[in-house]
């Protein structure tokens, strides 16, 4: 029997890195906003799905609890992006000062966390000059991505 070839892991984990890179590159803060919009919409659309699917099967308490669930994402994607938008932003926030209280880590990375949960909870509450800053640090996390990646390709 033959052996199917498979992509080792490690190269999907470098692909992907570098694509995420250049979306990062070129869209910046929207690229990652845009995303989770798409992702829960998406989920939305899956979850409707798999209510008719179930429902076609029979099982109409579960059906009808993934048709609840689907629409109110799909609806609700928008609000739910804005409220992942201002957890990260509070999560790095918090996180920022209690490793500068704890004395944890780099003091640079906390006090970049800092500031990016800072810039965060602006741009999540419409400071529309916050996006110039925001803008910056995923250029330079998407080239760090894209660097990243081929250094994980030409390691292996």
């Amino acid at each position: 029997m033959a052996k199917k070839k498979t992509i080792p892991s490690y190269v999907l984990y470098a692909i992907l890195l570098i694509v995420l890179g250049i979306l990062f590159l070129v869209g910046g803060a929207g690229t990652a906003k845009n995303l989770l919009n798409i992702i829960l919409t998406v989920g939305g659309v899956v979850l409707v799905v798999l209510g008719v699917l179930n429902l076609l099967a029979g099982l109409l308490p579960i059906g009808i609890a993934y048709l609840i669930f689907g629409v109110l994402l799909i609806a609700f994607a928008w609000t739910l992006a804005w409220i992942a938008f201002l957890a990260i932003g509070v999560l790095l926030l918090v996180n920022g000062i209690a490793n500068l209280a704890k004395r944890r880590g780099w003091v640079v990375n906390n006090v970049i966390a800092l500031v990016v949960g800072i810039l965060v909870l602006l741009l999540a509450f419409g400071v529309n000059w916050a996006w110039s800053f925001v803008n910056i640090i995923f250029y330079v996390v998407g080239a760090l991505m894209i660097v990243e990646g081929i250094l994980v390709l030409v390691k292996k």
